[in-house]
């Protein structure tokens, strides 16, 4: 704490701060520290789910896609691409509907590649 005293005004108590910023950095933290949040709810795959369905995926995979095709002229190289990535990520070639719509954020790669291909 320090006091200033401006132009014989009235004296101002100031508490300085170390730290640039508000909030808590690592070593303000303690062990058994119990942190309470506004919100007392933790997000879950159920909320992003049901957030990708109410307002879809933050990035249009459709409209890349169809842009790598474009750029390319052709989207051959981009289905070799993407199965090349499935098969080296061992990722479900053809997963279950309703598991791809619960978790996937993206299309499966079968659903693009039908789309790749009927706009060719």
């Amino acid at each position: 704490m320090r006091q200033l005293e401006c132009c014989g005004g009235p004296t101002v108590v100031v508490r300085l701060m170390s730290k640039t910023g508000a909030g808590n950095f690592f070593e303000d933290f303690r062990i058994g520290q119990v942190i309470r949040h506004a919100t007392p709810r933790t997000v879950t795959v159920g909320d992003v789910a049901l957030y990708n369905g109410l307002f879809g995926p933050r990035f249009a995979v459709q409209s890349s896609d169809a842009f790598a095709r474009a750029t390319m002229g052709d989207a051959q190289p981009l289905i070799q691409a993407l199965r090349k990535l499935t098969e080296k990520n061992l990722s479900n070639l053809m997963p279950h509907p309703l598991y791809s719509g619960f978790y996937y954020s993206h299309p499966t790669l079968l659903e693009r590649e039908r789309a790749l291909q009927t706009k060719t």
